[in-house]
Formats: C-alpha cells, structure tokens, sequence
C-alpha cells in the first residue's frame, strides 16, 4: 500500500494539488467545508498489516487538529474489514464535537455496494 497526503490549504509546503479546482470545489460544496483539508490518497491493497501505516497517517492528522480529510479510493484494489474499521474509527475521531470527518472519493461502486451489504455505507460520504 502506498500513501500520499495533500493538504489543500498548504500549496506551498505540499506542491502542486494534483486535483482540477472543479473537484476540490464539489468536494467543498458536498461538506460544507470552506477552509483548508487534508486529502490521502490510498494505493493496493488495505489489510490488518498495511491498516496500522493508515492508521498513523490519520492519528497524525488527528494529533496536528486536523478533522477534515478526504480519502481518495481510485487505486485501492482491495479493503478488508480491518481496514475498514480503521477508517471508521477516523471517522469517529474526525466527527467528534462536530469537527468534520471522512469523505470518500472516487470509490468504486461495487466497494460501496459491498459496505451498504453489512450495513455500513451510511459510516462515510461518497463523492
């Protein structure tokens, strides 16, 4: 699994925002979110060994007071159920006192239909 974090308020410390201003605005516009946040993009596979470099990543973010993050699911090939708890209990930290949250983008459809099965599409938003 690979991982990369792109923090949209900090062009000049991050370089260049590899997303169009067309999707980090209808990502601002489906949260509500008008300042800076934090974009992961995920790679392969998410599993119990590769969910605890996840998992730092987000208690990370969550340490440096940032609630608002955007998982972007496009090369992600496979999510086990740790994984998925993983983020979930991100979500959990991010809502808490109403701070933001977890959005997924670019999930693939069949991902959501898996999550919606065992009850737990409605843990994250879909962009």
């Amino acid at each position: 699994m690979n991982l990369e974090r792109i923090n949209t308020g900090l062009k000049e410390s991050s370089g260049e925002i590899p997303y169009t201003s067309e999707v980090l605005e209808s990502i601002k516009s489906a949260t509500g979110w008008e300042t800076s946040f934090d974009i992961v993009k995920i790679e392969g596979v998410v599993n119990s060994t590769t969910s605890l470099e996840l998992d730092e990543l987000l208690t990370g973010l969550n340490d440096e007071e940032r609630f608002r993050i955007v998982i972007d699911m496009q090369k992600v090939e496979f999510v086990s159920s740790y994984g998925w708890w993983t983020l979930i209990e991100a979500q959990k930290r991010c809502k808490r006192l109403n701070r933001g949250g977890v959005v997924l983008i670019n999930t693939k459809p069949e991902t959501i239909s898996a999550l919606d099965m065992v009850g737990m599409s409605d843990y994250f938003k879909y962009l």
